[in-house]
C-alpha cells in the first residue's frame, strides 16, 4: 500500500482508496512568546483542507515552553499520491522553536469496513463556532465523503444516526479561526443530545496576539453507542465571546467506525496512581481504572490489566498496536500544561505524546483537552505500556471532571511472502540528544548484511554498534565528545543486503539538547566531604527600612547582587557629614552598625519557604528559611545567596531551581565568580514556579556553584534540585535519597572576580576588573587580557583583598558587541 524511504520526505501510496492519517508533532521553544505552527498534510504539495492541526500555542512563561499540533482524519486517495507533513510558524514568527521526534500513522482503510466520514464548515446556526451552551442549534452540518451500511446520515444536516449496538472509533478536527482575545471553542461528540463523558476537544486556544488567530480542537477515542442513536458534534462557548470559525479553505472532519472486541483493549482514567491531580511535579502514570460499565473492555489473549497494576497494561500478544488517547482538563491555576507521554518497559516513546492543554485561568478559559495517535511498533510478550503525565507549565493543579480515555487496536504486521526480493529498509532515525543517533534497518524479502554497515558523520567515517531482534537491525552512533547544543549533523548510511545490492541513505539529525559546559578546570581538588551542604548568605531590607516598599532589590538579578554587596544606602540615615549610610542587613541578628552578613551552615537541602512545612513548589516538608524573619519581623524583600560544590559525574545533568521570586545560578572556578557560567535564571518577580537548565561536566569532579535568590514581597520560597532521565525531581544533597547530587561547602577557595565594569550597555572608555584572593590567591602577573581578539595592556594594581585590573581605551568604546 505505501512506498517510502527515510531519507525522503515522501510517502508515496500506491493503491486508490481512503486513507486514516494520523499526525503528531511536539514543538518547543527556548524565546518564543506565543509561538505556534500549523502542521499541514499536503498530497502532492496541496494542502488537505482536514488534514490540520494548530493546537501548539507556547505562552513561554511560567515554564510554559512547549505545545504540539495533533489531527487524524480520513482522506480520500489515488495510486500514487504523494503525501508529506509540513509546519509553518502562524504567530509570533521570527523566533525560535524546534520540533521533538514527530510522528505519522497512515492506514489504509478497505472499502469493506464499515465507517462514515465527513467534512463540515459550519454549524446549524452559521458560521459562528463560538456558540453559548446549550442554546440549541450547535451541531456542525456534515458533508458525508463515506457512508457504510451501519450509519444513516442526510448531507447539509448534523445527525449521524448509528444502526448497530458497539464500539465505535471516533475521530473529529476542527481548525479555528478568531480575532477574539482569549477565544476558546468547546467540541463535544454527543449521544441523542447527551454530552458523552470525556468525548470533547478544548484545546484551541486563541490568544489574539503575536498575530495568534488561528487553533484546532481534536478528539480520538472510543464510545459505546447503542442502536438507534443519533450521534452529533456540537461546539461551544468556553472563553471569550466572539466570532470563531472555521479556517478559510479548511474544514473540519469526522471518522467513525465500528470496531471489533477481539484485540481491542479501551479503558477510561480520573487521576494518577498518586491521586487526583493531573499536572504533577514528576511524571506519574494514570490510573486506567475505568468505570466499569461501559468502557472496560479487555482481549485477554492480548492484554492484560488487573489488580494493584491498574496503570500497567501488559501486552500478551506480539505485535504493532494503535494507541488513541484523549483527556479532559480543568484547572483554576494559569498557564497550565500538563505533558502526557506513553512508556513501554519504562522507556519513552518518541512521538506519542501531547502537550497541547494551556489554561490560561483568564476571561472564563479554564478547560482544556489533550489528543493523540500513535503507532506502537513490534510490541513483545510482557512488554508494559504505561500513560503518563508530567507538570510542564505552571505548578497549580489540574483535574479531569469527565476522565480520559485509552484505547488500543492489535494491527496486523506486514510480512514478506514466499519468494519475496524487496530490499532492506531504513525504517526510522531517532536522534539520541547528547548521546549521537539511533538508526534501525527493517528487513523484508532481503535482509540486512550487519557486516557491510557503515557510517560517515559529519564526513568522517565513524565508529557504530549493531544488534539485531527479529527482523530488526539497530545501528547506534556515539558522539566521541560532547556536541553543540542544536548542532545539526550529516550521516551518509552504506550497507548491503543478503543478495549482495549495495544501498546508500543520506540523513541529518539535530541535538535537540541545550546547554552550558563546565570545564574540568573549574573542578576543586580540596574539598571537605566530611562538610555536607552549604553556606548561606542571607540579606534582608524590608519594608521596616524602606518605608516606600517592601523591597530595595525590585526583584532583579542586578539589584539583588546590589543589596548583596550591601550598596543600597538609606536616606533616613546619615554620617556626621550627611552622607547616607547603607541599610542595615535585618537577616543578620547582629546588625547594628554597617552592613552584615552572618553565613549560615546549612546540612541538608535547599527546600525553603517563609512558611515551614506550607509544601510550596514541587517538595513537602518546607523548611524555615535561615534568618527570617529577621529582627524587622518581616518575610519581604530577601537576597539569599548559596554557595557549595557539587559533585557531579561527567555528562549531561539537569537542574532546577523553583522559585518565588527570581535566581541565578552560575558555576566558576570560585562559586562567587562574576564571570562564572550562567547555567539558569530567572529575572523577575513570579509565584512559586520552576526553570530547569541543563549543563555539561567535561570530567567527574566537585564543581562551586553558587544560587543567588531574591524574593520582593508576598510568597518566599525556593527549591534546589536536580530531574532525573524519567524526569523526577530530586532535591540536591538530599540524604534519604541514593540517587541525589552531593553537595559539600567548604573548600580550599580559589581567588575570583567579584566586580566587572562596565555593564552591558553602558558607556566606557575602561574595562575594569576586580578579584578577590581566597584560600590562594591570583598571580598578578599571570593576568592577561585580550580585547575584540587582540592582546591589550592592562595595568594591575594590589588592594586589600586581591588585586585591580584596568584596561585603558583611551576613548568610549564605539557602539555595537565586543569580547574580552
Amino acid at each position: 500500500a505505501f512506498s517510502h524511504d527515510l531519507s525522503s520526505s515522501d510517502l508515496t501510496v500506491l493503491k486508490d482508496g481512503d486513507y486514516l492519517v494520523a499526525v503528531t508533532v511536539p514543538i518547543s521553544t527556548i524565546n518564543s512568546q506565543r509561538n505556534t505552527h500549523r502542521a499541514d498534510l499536503m498530497v502532492n504539495g496541496t494542502a488537505a483542507p482536514t488534514g490540520v492541526g494548530e493546537s501548539s500555542y507556547i505562552r513561554w512563561a511560567n515554564n510554559h515552553s512547549e505545545g504540539s499540533d495533533h489531527f487524524a482524519v480520513l482522506v480520500a486517495l489515488k495510486a500514487n499520491d504523494v503525501l508529506t507533513v509540513k509546519t509553518t510558524p502562524t504567530a509570533a514568527t521570527g523566533l525560535v522553536s524546534f520540533i521533538a521526534t514527530c510522528s505519522l500513522y497512515a492506514e489504509l482503510v478497505d472499502g469493506d469496513r464499515n465507517v462514515f466520514s465527513a467534512s463540515a464548515t459550519e454549524i446549524q446556526s452559521g458560521t459562528n463556532l463560538n456558540v453559548e451552551p446549550d442554546i440549541g442549534d450547535q451541531g456542525l452540518v456534515w458533508t458525508s465523503t463515506r457512508k457504510g451500511s451501519g450509519f444513516t446520515h442526510t448531507d447539509g444536516e448534523a445527525e449521524i444516526t448509528i444502526k448497530d449496538d458497539g464500539n465505535y472509533m471516533v475521530y473529529a478536527n476542527v481548525p479555528l479561526y478568531g480575532a477574539i482575545v482569549r477565544g476558546s471553542i468547546g467540541m463535544t461528540i454527543a449521544l441523542d443530545d447527551w454530552a458523552v463523558d470525556g468525548a470533547r476537544g478544548q484545546q484551541g486556544y486563541i490568544r489574539n496576539a503575536n498575530s495568534h488567530q488561528d487553533s484546532s480542537i481534536h478528539y480520538s477515542g472510543m464510545i459505546r453507542a447503542e442502536a438507534g442513536q443519533v450521534l452529533t458534534v456540537t461546539t461551544e462557548q468556553l472563553a471569550a465571546v466572539g466570532t470563531v470559525t472555521v479556517s478559510a479553505n479548511k474544514a473540519a472532519s469526522i471518522f467513525i467506525e465500528k470496531v471489533r472486541n477481539d484485540g481491542l483493549f479501551s479503558d477510561s482514567f480520573t487521576g494518577t496512581t498518586a491521586g487526583e491531580n493531573l499536572n504533577p511535579a514528576n511524571k506519574t502514570a494514570l490510573a486506567l481504572d475505568g468505570d466499569g460499565v461501559s468502557l472496560d473492555i479487555i482481549d485477554n489473549l492480548a492484554y492484560s490489566n488487573e489488580g494493584d497494576n491498574e496503570e500497567n497494561v501488559v501486552i500478551k500478544k506480539a505485535g504493532d498496536y494503535l494507541l488513541t488517547f484523549n483527556v479532559t482538563l480543568y484547572s483554576g491555576g494559569g498557564r497550565v500544561n500538563p505533558r502526557f507521554t506513553v512508556d513501554v518497559n519504562g522507556v519513552e516513546v518518541p512521538g506519542a505524546t501531547s502537550t497541547a492543554h494551556y489554561i490560561r485561568n483568564s476571561n472564563g478559559h479554564n478547560e482544556s483537552t489533550g489528543s493523540f495517535v500513535a503507532l506502537l511498533s513490534d510490541l513483545a510478550v510482557d512488554d508494559v505500556v504505561t500513560i503518563n503525565t508530567g507538570r510542564e507549565g505552571n505548578t497549580q493543579n489540574v483535574t479531569s471532571p469527565e476522565g480520559g480515555k485509552v484505547a488500543l487496536q492489535a494491527k496486523a504486521s506486514y510480512s514478506a511472502a514466499a519468494g519475496d526480493t524487496s530490499p532492506p529498509k531504513l525504517s526510522s532515525i531517532i536522534g539520541l540528544g547528547l548521546d549521537g543517533f539511533e538508526a534501525k534497518i527493517e528487513d523484508f524479502g532481503l535482509s540486512v548484511d550487519a557486516a557491510t554497515i557503515k557510517a560517515v558523520v559529519d564526513g568522517a567515517e565513524s565508529t557504530v554498534t549493531t544488534s539485531k531482534v527479529g527482523t530488526i537491525t539497530t545501528i547506534t552512533y556515539a558522539f566521541a565528545s560532547f556536541p553543540v547544543p542544536f548542532s545539526s549533523h550529516s550521516v551518509s548510511l552504506t550497507y548491503s543486503d543478503s543478495a549482495g545490492n549495495s544501498y546508500a541513505k543520506d540523513f541529518s539529525f539535530t541535538v535537540d539538547v541545550d546547554y552550558k559546559s563546565l570545564p574540568a578546570s573549574f573542578a576543586s581538588t580540596s574539598v571537605d566531604k566530611s562538610a555536607a551542604g552549604f553556606i548561606a548568605n542571607v540579606t534582608q531590607i524590608s519594608t521596616i527600612q524602606t518605608e516606600a516598599a517592601n523591597n530595595v532589590h525590585g526583584n532583579s538579578i542586578a539589584n539583588a547582587e546590589k543589596q548583596l554587596r550591601g550598596e543600597y544606602l538609606n536616606p533616613n540615615e546619615v554620617d556626621d557629614d550627611d552622607n547616607p549610610l547603607p541599610y542595615l542587613n535585618e537577616a543578620d541578628p547582629d546588625a547594628w552598625e554597617g552592613w552584615s552578613i552572618s553565613p549560615v551552615e546549612v546540612d541538608g537541602v535547599i527546600n525553603w519557604n517563609q512558611d515551614e512545612g506550607a509544601g510550596i513548589g514541587n517538595f513537602a516538608e518546607d523548611q524555615a528559611i535561615p534568618q527570617i524573619p529577621g529582627w524587622g519581623d518581616s518575610a519581604d524583600g530577601i537576597v539569599g545567596e548559596i554557595l557549595g560544590y557539587l559533585e557531579l559525574s561527567k555528562g549531561l545533568h539537569t537542574l532546577g531551581v523553583n522559585s518565588d521570586d527570581g535566581f541565578k545560578l552560575s558555576f566558576g572556578p570560585n562559586p562567587k565568580d562574576q564571570l562564572g557560567i550562567i547555567a539558569g535564571e530567572f529575572n523577575g518577580g513570579r509565584g512559586a514556579a520552576d526553570t530547569t537548565f541543563n549543563i555539561v561536566a567535561e570530567a567527574d569532579g566537585l564543581y562551586p556553584v553558587r544560587l543567588l535568590w531574591f524574593e520582593g514581597g508576598g510568597g518566599a520560597n525556593v527549591e534546589f534540585f536536580s530531574v532525573d532521565d524519567t524526569g523526577t525531581k530530586i532535591l540536591i544533597n538530599d540524604p534519604d535519597n541514593a540517587d541525589a547530587i552531593k553537595a559539600y561547602r567548604t573548600a580550599d577557595s580559589a581567588p575570583y572576580i567579584s566586580r566587572v565594569a562596565p555593564a552591558a550597555g553602558e558607556l566606557s572608555r575602561t574595562i575594569e576588573f576586580d578579584f578577590v584572593n581566597g584560600d590562594l590567591s591570583v598571580v598578578k602577573s599571570s593576568v592577561k587580557m585580550k580585547f575584540n581578539g587582540e592582546d591589550a595592556t592592562i595595568s594591575t594594581s594590589s588592594t586589600d583583598d586581591g588585586i585591580s585590573v584596568v584596561y585603558d581605551h583611551g576613548d568610549y568604546l564605539p557602539a555595537g558587541t565586543h569580547t574580552v
